[in-house]
């Protein structure tokens, strides 16, 4: 009797609710490492089950799964979490415009149905990890203006799916992988030189392109920072 009453029990239990948890689980991680000295994420608690239902700027498909983080202006100052990779049904992060620090977690590579990642306007440091290289759906890849360094991974440039590349006023270095030269919109122009083409708007009224399609650059003139 028992053991049919243990088997019944695990028939009627709500799977989806225990997935929704552990990505809940992964939000509070988010919302903790973020620092949301606003309370703008009060509606980010632990005690309510499922961050489908009320949580602020989460939005969830039809199987209770989240898929995309509007969080774009909201005053964080902290850091990115390793644990927002064990989302994996997300297809959107919008973070853009916030005051995030320390650097690209290496786990962002494990969202494989991410399409579009937004972390324009922060002051993320350090490389960029290869593994974004993984996320074979990415549409949209926007990490301009932030402070990080080293070379471009080229299994970022190389991804099939992706329509834009903006990492652009950073502090990158090194030759500029062929691939991007393929991609439908690209800017990988450096923070300084940036400041040099507004000076030299400025002082000669004159116009200067960023690095883009529309400039003619080829691959074949290796382009280096």
């Amino acid at each position: 009797m028992m053991k049919w009453l243990i088997l019944l029990i695990f028939l009627c239990y709500p799977w989806s609710t225990a997935a929704t948890n552990a990505e809940g689980n992964a939000l509070i991680a988010l919302k903790t490492a973020l620092k949301d000295s606003k309370n703008l994420l009060s509606t980010w608690d632990q005690s309510l089950v499922d961050p489908c239902i009320s949580w602020f700027r989460v939005n969830c498909n039809s199987d209770g799964r989240v898929t995309s983080l509007n969080l774009e202006s909201m005053g964080f100052s902290g850091v990115l979490s390793p644990r927002i990779g064990e989302l994996k049904y997300l297809s959107t992060v919008a973070l853009q415009d916030n005051r995030i620090s320390g650097t690209l977690p290496s786990e962002l590579g494990n969202m494989a149905s991410l399409r579009n990642l937004n972390l324009e306007n922060n002051n993320l440091t350090g490389d960029i990890p290869s593994s974004l290289g993984q996320l074979r759906n990415l549409q949209y890849l926007v990490i301009r203006n932030n402070k990080l360094s080293g070379e471009i991974p080229p299994s970022i440039a190389g991804i099939p799916t992706l329509i834009e590349l903006d990492l652009s006023a950073n502090h990158l270095t090194g030759k500029i992988p062929e691939a991007v030269f393929k991609v439908a919109k690209y800017n990988v122009m450096p923070a300084v030189s940036l400041v040099i083409i507004l000076i030299v708007v400025q002082v000669y009224n004159t116009h200067v392109p960023l690095l883009s399609p529309q400039n003619q650059v080829t691959p074949s003139q290796k382009l280096e920072f």
